[in-house]
């Protein structure tokens, strides 16, 4: 299955840009594609770990709509889900 993932994040004081089509196996979770980016070395480890832990502020969204790390981790996804991870900016 092909799943899109787009990631706009602060980390370490710089902006990460991902935007990734993923393709995973048939019962894949929300958390094996971020192990997946992780071990590709396309997300941070700490940027990963931090997430995992809740220990970021970011939104977290699947298919539009914002969803909890703790609730979404380990839905399966679906053949042309949309995964964005995003960070607050501001600025002035």
């Amino acid at each position: 299955m092909k799943v899109s993932l787009f990631c706009h994040l602060l980390v370490a004081g710089r902006i990460l840009e991902i935007d990734e089509q993923l393709e995973l196996g048939d019962r894949a979770t929300v958390l094996d594609a971020f192990n997946r980016l992780e071990r590709e070395g396309v997300l941070p480890a700490s940027a990963a770990a931090d997430f995992r832990r809740g220990r970021t502020a970011v939104s977290l969204l699947l298919n539009g709509e914002r969803q909890p790390w703790e609730e979404i981790q380990a839905r399966p996804l679906a053949d042309g889900d949309e995964i964005s991870i995003v960070s607050p900016f501001a600025g002035g």
